[in-house]
């Protein structure tokens, strides 16, 4: 058997493509346990809403530092959602938790 340096490149499958965004959401959902119903009809009428605003957003970015950066503020809008969404589980009495408002 012969060391071909080019093997892998020339006999590797092609790429799967990416899975929408409709997908990623079941998936997410999953890993959160919240997959046993489906999304809210007001979550999946945004959705499309969502990518597009993103989309134009992307379009006015110029490398992959910035599409990091826009990465990581959409982590932390989904962050703090989920972090809100926490506490509307629990008797939340306000911001000092110690029932003053």
């Amino acid at each position: 058997m012969r060391n071909d340096p080019d093997h892998d490149r020339r006999h590797r499958c092609p790429p799967e493509p990416p899975l929408s965004v409709a997908e990623l959401l079941e998936r997410v959902a999953a890993e959160r346990g919240i997959d046993a119903e489906p999304a809210p009809a007001a979550v999946a009428a945004a959705l499309p809403e969502m990518v597009a605003l993103v989309e134009r957003i992307v379009l006015r970015l110029h490398d992959a530092q910035e599409w990091r950066w826009l990465a990581a503020a959409l982590a932390a809008l989904s962050h703090r959602v989920q972090e809100d969404a926490l506490l509307l589980g629990l008797d939340y009495a306000g911001p000092n938790c110690d029932g003053r408002a």
